[in-house]
């Protein structure tokens, strides 16, 4: 008979039908038990006065979640990465009636080897087949030194470069931050492995007028002289 978990009830209708003079035989075909395990029930309710006993005091605490509900909040956070604490609490809650603390529930996810991050942005479109085509045709058929990569970067004097820090526990993590706009800048540029091709200043933000003309009027004009150039 492979062992499983027998919950309490059940040992104590065993025990009621021995004190009632059934056969132990016919209890034991009955609810699918060893006659030993009657026999370790009747201690334990002699002993401790119920058929399942307290912890022993070297015995930790159980779980707070069954493996199964432990899965199922792992593969929750895989679909839903952004997913709160308090969300995946009303989640168990509501799917498996179990209600945690949010410390026991952050312990539970660490434990698992799920780390703490900033969320990364990712195109809610993207076929993920379609870009893994996609990158081996350019790894096939190009090299990085072929390609110059265009991107936008702006500061202010709001911005912070440092998202997180290190502090002792108990103590909050503070920065002196400037809560003034102040100046607001943009700089978009067109880089290459080696160099920067071309680039341009712009006060505020860069809308779309202002990259097309940045496109047509430095970057492609640099490609027009470099060609010019090596005829």
């Amino acid at each position: 008979m492979p062992y499983r978990q027998i919950s309490k009830d059940i040992k104590e209708r065993a025990l009621w039908s021995i004190e009632h003079n059934y056969i132990p035989s016919d209890i034991c075909n009955i609810f699918g038990i060893f006659e030993r395990s009657l026999c370790h029930w009747q201690a334990n309710q002699e002993a401790f006065s119920s058929v399942a006993p307290s912890m022993y005091p070297t015995q930790g605490r159980p779980y707070s979640l069954a493996a199964n509900q432990a899965k199922r909040i792992y593969s929750l956070l895989e679909d839903t990465p952004e997913m709160y604490l308090d969300k995946i609490q009303d989640w168990l809650a509501l799917a498996h009636d179990v209600h945690i603390l949010k410390t026991t529930l952050f312990e539970h996810i660490r434990d698992a080897g799920l780390t703490y991050k900033i969320l990364q942005k990712t195109a809610a479109g993207r076929d993920n087949n379609w870009r893994e085509e996609w990158l081996k045709d350019i790894n096939t058929h190009f090299t990085a030194s072929q390609f110059a990569m265009i991107d936008k970067t702006s500061k202010d004097d709001q911005i912070l470069y440092q998202h997180y820090r290190q502090v002792p526990k108990g103590h909050r993590a503070v920065v002196q931050a400037n809560f003034v706009w102040g100046e607001y800048y943009s700089l978009v540029a067109a880089l290459t492995l080696n160099r920067y091709l071309a680039m341009n200043i712009v006060h505020g933000s860069v809308n779309g007028e202002d990259f097309f003309d940045f496109i047509v009027n430095d970057v492609v004009h640099f490609f027009c002289l470099y060609l010019w150039s090596s005829f």
